[in-house]
């Protein structure tokens, strides 16, 4: 469970510096118009670590159900 907290604080902390920097938007592309500007959007690698934070977390809840409900005999 503390995987899913720093890799939570690390994926907070890059998306929020980001929107807060460079104004990024959920999308996958990044559109340029004649004038020069460029809108910035947060790239597959940040929807992976999203990804991957939301399974750390499902494994990681798994892992206690599974430790604290099911009856192990030890022998």
């Amino acid at each position: 469970m503390l995987a899913v907290c720093v890799q939570t604080a690390a994926v907070a902390a890059f998306g929020g510096g980001a929107w807060n920097r460079y104004h990024a938007k959920t999308g996958m592309t990044l559109n340029m118009d004649w004038s020069g500007t460029t809108d910035v959007y947060f790239d597959w690698c940040f929807w992976t670590a999203v990804a991957g934070g939301c399974l750390t977390l499902f494994a990681g809840l798994f892992y206690v159900i599974y430790d604290c409900c099911f009856d192990r005999h030890v022998k």
